[in-house]
């Protein structure tokens, strides 16, 4: 697999990803706004309808938590092939640098008064969003959430 094939697969795992976290919220907003409210509800026909258990039904359907956690377990394990590419090719620190140096430009924070955004330095350096925030926050030695360390600490182990 060649670095442009892994980064086009992870751009289309992020996709997905999000399709299916989108799919859980769908889910979840289901149960929701009812969750709440401890007043009976009034239904036609005398039949009630657990909200809870269709919830349950839909997840166990879709079966979409597993299908999250396989996709971030893939997406990790390409995250973790294109940093060990990229450090074999030798131009690891050369991502990282432009990466940050992308991140933090002077210019651009003047005169947009922020930090320029990570999908557009994800553009310009051609690797996925996800990944460049990966490699930044190892460049600088900071965590970015608990799902990135998880996923460096079992593809690492």
């Amino acid at each position: 697999m060649t670095l442009k094939e892994a980064n086009e697969e992870l751009k289309k795992l992020d996709n997905e990803y999000n399709y299916w976290l989108k799919e859980k919220e769908i889910a979840l907003s289901m149960v929701l706004p009812k969750a709440t409210d401890v007043r009976l509800e009034r239904v036609d026909g005398g039949s009630r309808e657990d909200r809870l258990l269709k919830y349950v039904e839909v997840l166990d359907n879709k079966k979409i938590d597993e299908t999250l956690d396989y996709i971030h377990k893939k997406r990790c394990n390409l995250m973790y092939f294109i940093e060990n590419e990229l450090k074999r090719l030798g131009q690891y620190s050369e991502i990282e640098k432009r990466i940050y140096d992308l991140r933090n430009d002077d210019e651009y924070v003047r005169t947009h008064n922020r930090k320029r955004e990570w999908w557009k330095v994800a553009e310009l350096v051609g690797l996925s969003s996800r990944q460049v925030q990966r490699i930044n926050s190892k460049a600088i030695g900071k965590r970015i959430d608990e799902k990135n360390e998880r996923c460096h600490s079992h593809v690492t182990n």
